[in-house]
């Protein structure tokens, strides 16, 4: 018989109201992004060790420049790969109800937390087809390793569509928009 699901979201409406939201994690991503990583710092460090050696060598400036351009690049997409893997592992996506402020934060992401004033938020509401599956779960496994949020809810903000609570079950949804209506949130709508 199937497991019942229990949820992984944690619901705080004692002193305000808050969500908490893991992202979905997937221990085959994780051990591939780990093996990523060791290669990854292969690169790097046969990466210096070449702009060493030709420095060393009295190599050209246009062939030591291309070295450091290289370093770099490799350098920033390690780090961005690392940012997600910590994300998948140990982030959590906080959305916090104020008195007149939406809060986003995603913590371990490395990003600031997002404001925004409730009385501006408008048709907040379910997005639909969130949460929609593929072969193998292979498009869901790749937006894994995207910190920004596709979002189970968007609402409009002036005239942008923000989208926030990544990885969230469509009964899961349901159920925190049935209670941020009942708690009468949001000003806007």
């Amino acid at each position: 018989m199937e497991r019942l699901y229990s949820g992984r979201i944690k619901i705080d409406d004692t002193d305000g109201f808050s969500i908490e939201v893991p992202p979905k994690r997937n221990l085959f991503v994780i051990i591939l992004i780990l093996i990523w990583i060791v290669g990854w710092v292969k690169g790097e460090l046969f990466a210096f060790d070449m702009l060493i050696e030709s420095y060393e060598d009295g190599c050209k400036s246009d062939d030591l420049l291309f070295y450091i351009l290289y370093i770099i690049g490799w350098t920033v997409g390690g780090l961005f790969v690392i940012r997600s893997l910590l994300w998948i592992i140990a982030g959590k996506e906080i959305i916090i109800f104020s008195k007149d402020q939406l809060i986003v934060s995603k913590k371990r992401a490395f990003l600031s937390p997002k404001v925004y004033d409730l009385k501006e938020i408008k048709n907040f509401d379910l997005n639909p087809g969130t949460d929609s599956g593929d072969f193998f779960g292979v498009r869901h496994n790749m937006d894994m390793l995207r910190v920004e949020s596709k979002g189970m809810f968007k609402f409009n903000y002036g005239k942008k569509t923000i989208k926030i609570a990544n990885g969230l079950d469509e009964n899961e949804g349901r159920l925190i928009l049935n209670k941020i209506k009942e708690k009468n949130l949001l000003k806007g709508d």
